[in-house]
């Protein structure tokens, strides 16, 4: 089913016939009785079809420019820094809502990784953003440590260039760093689907003994009054709010990843340091979701990365005694499906792809050995500590193969922070590590 939005979704039956029904009472009172869903459940649910389907456009979500806002007392610059490669038909939204920020202690630097397009020409004609041109395309990962390298702000302010910012997103995020521990390295905000805002792209991640890094909130509804701050194994490097010294701290960014899975590496290693990250809900950023990728192109670019770095997350930041099961989980869970997925037009290419990714781990023996040395230096913690255990089956149940799942569970977890399904008679826990549904209140 598609969206005046643009997102596409699985629908199930109660969101089919919520979906169809009007809002009488009684409708809404045969709904609940129909599929046991309670009363009050089957009202949000039908706000949340309202946002979705039939409320605003996206760029009614986008208020004009606010009142500036200081906090009392401590007002520390937030440095925004962009790394961009032909980005111009997204890069104005983006510099256009930074200037409407409430906040206005803030600068913008923009490292530009050789574009053939406008955006120098566009980046140039709004007043006071610093831009950082490069020879060459050197990646999202050595993009941003140049970026960070040329800030003058405390806090760094890592975006995509396909992103817009809610008014009070810089403004939200700094009163988080100011109420949270000294020892808060990052603050998440709330990232939602710039085509449907009503839905979640990402507010949280966990890492997972099994399945690793997981995103455990990407398709839920957006229901601000059942979220609060919460510190988090990590999140999206879409948006991403990072103290710069205790960054620093940390080695930033291991350009040897290029670009895709530095938010793993990132957040395993700030949790084994003893750092602290947090989501906070009320800091909002609007994604334009896989539409600065260059998977779109070529889809062999993100599966080669997307494999060798999640292998270099695994060989650098787990105590050694945990490798094999963690390569054993890995080749389950990602490499043998791609391999098998293949048909005959493509196999050798895959294959080919596969050899490529041990070739380069090979010639990054000595990078992996020095880093281990570096964070066990700095590890605090052990690998146990930072895990989920629970018995969910695979990744995120609300977005499947690219689209939103609609469902009763979706909005029972949404509103709730805890859901539990079944698949051909077996149990599985979405985000609680109890076999209950959380009561809703």
């Amino acid at each position: 089913m598609g969206s005046p939005l643009g997102h596409l979704f699985w629908v199930d039956d109660f969101f089919l016939n919520l979906i169809r029904s009007s809002h009488a009472t009684e409708e809404r009172q045969r709904l609940s009785a129909r599929f046991a869903v309670p009363e009050e459940m089957v009202h949000r649910g039908a706000d949340a079809v309202d946002k979705i389907f039939f409320d605003r456009s996206p760029q009614e979500y986008f208020s004009p420019s606010v009142a500036p806002y200081e906090r009392p007392g401590d007002n520390p610059l937030i440095s925004i820094v962009i790394v961009n490669w032909n980005g111009e038909k997204h890069l104005g939204e983006l510099l256009s809502s930074i200037e409407a920020q409430s906040y206005r202690h803030h600068e913008t630097v923009i490292v530009d990784n050789n574009s053939t397009d406008g955006s120098l020409r566009l980046a140039a004609s709004f007043p006071g953003v610093r831009v950082f041109p490069q020879k060459e395309n050197l990646g999202f990962c050595k993009g941003n440590n140049i970026g960070i390298r040329e800030s003058r702000g405390e806090i760094c302010f890592l975006l995509n260039n396909d992103t817009v910012l809610d008014n009070f997103c810089l403004q939200n995020a700094v009163t988080c760093f100011a109420e949270s521990p000294d020892t808060t390295l990052g603050v998440f905000p709330k990232i939602l689907f710039y085509h449907t805002p009503a839905i979640i792209n990402c507010l949280k991640t966990q890492w997972h003994c099994v399945h690793l890094w997981r995103d455990n909130s990407v398709g839920l509804l957006d229901v601000p009054e059942a979220q609060k701050r919460e510190q988090v194994f990590g999140g999206l490097f879409s948006g991403v709010f990072l103290s710069k010294d205790k960054f620093e701290r940390i080695g930033m960014f291991d350009e040897r990843f290029f670009t895709y899975g530095e938010d793993f590496d990132v957040c395993y290693r700030a949790n084994l340091a003893g750092y602290r990250l947090f989501s906070e809900p009320g800091s909002i950023i609007y994604h334009k979701y896989r539409t600065s990728a260059q998977e779109d192109t070529d889809a062999f670019f993100s599966l080669y990365y997307f494999l060798r770095n999640y292998l270099l997350v695994i060989l650098k930041n787990y105590e050694l005694r945990n490798i094999p099961a963690a390569i054993g989980y890995f080749r389950e869970q990602f490499w043998s499906p791609w391999a098998g997925r293949a048909d005959v037009r493509e196999e050798r290419e895959v294959r080919k792809l596969l050899r490529r990714v041990i070739g380069s781990l090979i010639v990054l023996a000595p990078h992996i050995a020095w880093q281990r040395m570096r964070i066990r230096r700095m590890r605090k913690i052990r690998d146990r500590d930072l895990w989920v255990f629970d018995n969910i089956d695979r990744y995120n149940i609300f977005h499947y193969n690219g689209k939103v799942v609609l469902n009763s569970i979706n909005l029972t977890a949404s509103l709730c922070g805890n859901a539990r399904y079944e698949v051909e008679g077996k149990e599985y826990v979405v985000f609680g590590k109890s076999a209950h549904l959380t009561a809703c209140k």
